[in-house]
């Protein structure tokens, strides 16, 4: 798996090759975590599944739903003015699971706070396959810039027929459409 937001079309069964690198100390990559995960669509039940890859130096958690009759949605994220940078987290769910995807977190490590062109703020991921009879929900909690306590927090819903949503709140923009 090369990037974040790829979907997937299966059949029965599927194949999750895992190949995972570190910067070792002398700056080459090192193989941090090796291996295959199989998943059987057949005895799927469209819950969220949890699998467990251990191999030389970690124990690789690769959590996942399957998602019947998907349509995509394609997410963007602005500060609008008066910001240098963005702190807090860009969550979504669907309207039929309500287990959350989590498309931005400033308290993760190595997750870039700084706006991109355009105030844009970079997210994790930015397509999530939603069921087609399913709304998408977004939202955007947004905290102080000392990091401390929320300061805003909006949510927003996308559903089948629409093409796009635009969601504002003070200088935040949530855009999302399919």
């Amino acid at each position: 798996l090369t990037d974040p937001s790829r979907g997937f079309a299966i059949t029965c069964s599927m194949f999750f090759e895992i190949n995972l690198k570190i910067e070792g100390d002398s700056g080459e990559p090192v193989v941090f975590s090796k291996g295959v995960i199989e998943h059987n669509a057949c005895v799927s039940d469209g819950e969220l599944e949890t699998k467990l890859l251990t191999s030389w130096h970690s124990t690789l958690q690769l959590t996942y739903t399957t998602v019947p009759f998907a349509v995509i949605a394609m997410l963007t994220a602005s500060v609008l003015h008066g910001a240098s940078g963005f702190t807090g987290k860009v969550v979504a769910w669907t309207s039929g699971n309500e287990n959350e995807i989590v498309l931005h977190d400033s308290r993760v490590a190595g997750t870039s706070t700084e706006l991109r062109a355009g105030g844009s703020v970079a997210l994790s991921r930015r397509l999530v396959a939603v069921p087609v009879d399913e709304n998408l929900v977004v939202r955007v909690h947004v905290d102080q810039e000392d990091g401390g306590r929320e300061a805003a927090c909006f949510e927003g819903t996308l559903g089948h027929l629409d093409d796009c949503r635009t969601f504002h709140h003070d200088s935040y923009l949530l855009e999302a459409w399919k």
